[in-house]
């Protein structure tokens, strides 16, 4: 018989196809399928073969192309359609599908073409076509066309936005009837090279708008009567208004700034940033007496007595810095003598062009007379400051002869005397008994040596501490004084405090109002190792602080003692052997009757030995939450993985209790009892290997490791691997590099991460290894280990990459248990792994170890 080989070539063709070419049974399901498949959907044939054509589909297209398949169904027809399908690695490919129906074989014969990269580039130029369309209708500029004599043949929609005409107003028109008459030549001229130059700009002119107004216009014209495609005169117009308005406005500003400044009265120095004069005005040259060309290019500074140059020169150097600065220097304008020395008041502004400053104005007044004027004011001020700053607190005045010649009211109600007592009085007849105390002995020596006296003492009379400050004048003398019995009596009670405080087995600190040490007892002596001479004048928070202090404590409770606010807090403070210690501040503070703060006492509290004994809780409390997780993963490992070889075993073993040994299913049975003890037997092995790395982590031998030996070794258990599957490693670790660390550990880490690395590389591209080392500051050792393999999707992923028995390639041979590994290695050596990872990018793993 012969054989018909044309039928051959034809299955041949179909199975070569670039497309795809599929064959669906009535149900939809795919009965065969070309090898296209691959290479359109990435599936392989056993992969579609007996599923629904749907199950292939994006959802976005299901309800179509179900809709389409029924209608193709029931009327048998030959049908053209195009949906969206998803490949296997989630891309989305277009497919055009032409199908007929077969009732010899009961099969629809489909064809789907690959149209993907075809509906992009429509997209493409559909966008492209829409950007130049949307340029044209809402850009800035205001496009047209132009017959060769000048009418309009097109008008952009932005001129309506610009000008206020539609364009159908202005189509038809000409373009120069439009122009102001006064820049109407100068147009027509620049239009008249156009066809000599080809392109041709027409700057700053006026065109009418459709209110009337004269807008300032820029346009380019191009010659493009000989393009076939546009056969005029395009033109690009740009309105200019405000450009060419501000345009005016500073030229009119410059113009106002140059009058004044040359009509200035007063001397105007332009400077550089060296001092050297750029310019000058008028009044300038009228001083010196000389001619500009004289003063032009100088330096400033040669102008100046030598005194004032440094104080000039840092001026500069401000308004350089972007500075407006004013200052008075005295000095001499002609050299001539001192008589010729003047007060000038200097006003230096900076120039600024953008960020930068160009150069320095410097305006100089005379205000030699002003000056002369002002001290002679302040010299009757000084007369009338005793007075003024007298009155303050409580006041008072005596003449040459200690009578009582002014008191206010603060006077009145200190001393429970109304004016009118004491007015014309004898100091000392109304106070006997002060006469030769502390009080006549002060006011006395300050008229006698004309001299201030400042002084506290007890007034008898009113059994009140007074604290006094005295004005000798030549009428008499002025008094101001304050009442301080609460601040005396405060002091008197701090002095008690004292001495109950040295008796205190607490650390007691006594600060002033500054917050600096002023006394210390004996407690805190013997705790802290500091005398008092040591400490005296010290700021307890720099004196006692060191390396592991918290300073953002330290800075709150300096902010509260500024505020006079009470403070318990706990802090780390360093001994003088520089012990660390513990300990609880109590801080409060000691005020006046008017609420100023006169002291603040300090009590310290040893607590080192309460903190130890919370963390010892806190690490415990760490512990049983491990053992708590640890724990869970062996329920995890029971359920899941014991529980399933142990039934299978269980049943096996009735099972062949009930056949004899001649039973056909007696050595199948048998065969699967070995099989499920062996998964039990893998299973309390890695209990057993989890047990002993968990039990042996504070006991874990370090030793020092050369890394580059360690990556070596495991390279050679892996080399033929990677050698196969065509790998490249980078190594980044310099050569001798050496940590503290369990040998083995670093094998298995190295081994588990370049194994992983091999099988779960890329199909689609060479596998590439980078790995580096590096010593961080705060992390130690820190190491590096990257791939561009098949990579995981972290959200899904989440936080169970680390757990046991878990798998996410499960088109891979594994058990799960590598990641495990290197995780409990890393963690028992006191160190932390990060990974980050991108499907179809790679993975990038992260070791600490300090």
């Amino acid at each position: 018989m012969k054989i018909d080989r044309r039928k051959g070539v034809l299955e041949r063709a179909v199975e070569y196809s670039l497309d795809l070419v599929c064959a669906l049974d009535k149900e939809g399901r795919i009965y065969q399928v070309n090898e296209s498949c691959k290479y359109v959907l990435g599936y392989e044939r056993e992969e579609m073969e007996n599923r629904s054509f749907l199950s292939f589909i994006h959802p976005r297209d299901y309800e179509a192309s179900r809709a389409f398949a029924k209608d193709l169904h029931n009327t048998r027809k030959k049908g053209y359609f195009e949906n969206c399908y998803l490949s296997k690695y989630g891309q989305e490919v277009l497919l055009q599908w032409s199908t007929v129906w077969s009732e010899e074989d009961e099969l629809y014969f489909c064809i789907g073409r690959d149209i993907t990269k075809e509906k992009r580039e429509q997209q493409r130029l559909r966008e492209k076509d829409e950007l130049h369309r949307s340029l044209i209708e809402h850009g800035a500029d205001m496009l047209a066309l132009l017959d060769e004599h000048g009418n309009y043949l097109y008008v952009s929609d932005s001129t309506e936005k610009a000008l206020g005409y539609a364009p159908e107003q202005m189509v038809g028109q000409n373009a120069l009837s439009y122009i102001h008459p006064d820049d109407l030549a100068f147009a027509q001229a620049s239009l008249a090279e156009v066809p000599l130059k080809g392109c041709v700009k027409v700057s700053d002119f006026r065109f009418k708008a459709a209110d009337g107004q004269w807008r300032w216009v820029e346009t380019v014209v191009s010659d493009q009567l000989q393009n076939p495609a546009i056969r005029a005169f395009t033109v690009s117009s740009r309105d200019i208004t405000e450009k060419k308005v501000n345009s005016i406005k500073l030229l009119e500003s410059e113009q106002r700034f140059r009058s004044m400044f040359e009509n200035n009265p007063d001397l105007v120095f332009f400077e550089n940033a060296h001092g050297e004069i750029l310019d000058v005005n008028p009044a300038v040259l009228l001083t010196f007496g000389i001619e500009k060309t004289d003063l032009v290019g100088r330096c400033i500074f040669d102008l100046l007595s030598p005194e004032v140059k440094e104080v000039c020169q840092q001026k500069l150097q401000d308004a350089c810095e972007g500075k407006l600065t004013r200052f008075e220097i005295e000095t001499a304008i002609s050299g001539s003598g001192p008589s010729d020395a003047r007060v000038l008041d200097i006003t230096k502004i900076p120039v600024k062009v953008g960020a930068e400053v160009a150069g320095v104005y410097s305006i100089v007044k005379d205000v030699t007379e002003i000056v002369h004027s002002q001290e002679i004011i302040a010299q009757q001020a000084r007369k009338l400051k005793i007075i003024f700053e007298s009155i303050t607190n409580a006041f008072f005045t005596l003449n040459k002869n200690w009578e009582f010649t002014h008191v206010n009211t603060e006077f009145e109600q200190i001393l429970g005397i109304s004016r009118q007592e004491c007015l014309g009085q004898n100091i000392w007849d109304l106070f006997p008994e002060e006469v030769g105390g502390e009080f006549y002995r002060q006011y006395h020596k300050a008229v006698e040596t004309a001299e201030t006296a400042h002084f506290e003492a007890f007034l008898e009379k009113k059994g009140k501490w007074l604290e006094a400050t005295a004005y000798p004048s030549e009428e008499g003398l002025a008094v101001y004084f304050s009442e301080i019995t609460h601040r005396v009596q405060a002091e008197q009670e701090l002095k008690r405090l004292s001495l109950v405080a040295s008796k205190t087995t607490n650390g007691v600190i006594i600060m002033d109002a500054r917050g600096r040490i002023e006394w210390i007892n004996e407690a805190f002596k013997k705790f802290s190792g500091y005398t008092q001479e040591e400490v005296q004048g010290q700021i307890p928070g720099e004196l006692l602080s060191g390396p592991e202090s918290d300073m953002g404590a330290i800075e709150e409770l300096k902010y509260k003692l500024t505020r006079a606010e009470p403070v318990t807090m706990e802090l780390i403070n360093y001994l003088k052997s520089g012990e660390k210690r513990w300990v609880l501040v109590e801080i409060t503070p000691v005020k006046d009757n008017h609420g100023k703060v006169l002291h603040f006492i300090v009590i310290q509290t040893d607590i080192t030995e309460r903190k130890e004994v919370e963390e010892r809780q806190l690490k415990m409390t760490r512990d049983l939450y491990k053992q708590n997780r640890d724990l869970q993963q062996f329920t995890y490992m029971v359920s899941h993985n014991l529980r399933a070889p142990v039934a299978n075993a269980m049943g096996l073993a009735r099972l062949l209790s009930r056949v004899g040994k001649n039973d056909p299913t007696f050595d199948k049975g048998l065969e699967n009892l070995k099989t499920s003890v062996s998964q039990l037997d893998t299973v309390l092995k890695d209990v057993n290997m989890i047990l002993s790395i968990r039990d042996s982590k504070e006991e874990v031998e370090k030793e020092p490791v050369e890394l580059l030996t360690i990556y070596q070794q495991a390279l050679d258990n892996l080399g033929e691997q990677l050698e196969k599957c065509g790998g490249k490693i980078c190594i980044a670790i310099e050569e001798g590099f050496s940590l503290v660390a369990n040998r083995a550990y670093l094998f298995s880490i190295f081994y588990n991460l370049l194994s992983n690395a091999i099988k779960y590389r890329s199909e689609v591209r060479p596998l590439q290894i980078k790995i580096s080392c590096y010593l961080s500051k705060d992390k130690g050792t820190v190491i590096s280990i990257s791939d561009n393999g098949s990579g995981m999707d972290m959200k899904r992923v989440n936080n169970d990459i680390f757990n046991l028995y878990s798998r996410f390639h499960p088109g891979i041979a594994g058990r799960g248990i590598g990641l495990f590994l290197v995780k409990s290695h890393i963690e028992a050596m006191g160190g932390t792994i990060e990974v980050g990872s991108e499907v179809e990018v790679g993975t990038h793993f992260v070791i600490n170890l300090n």
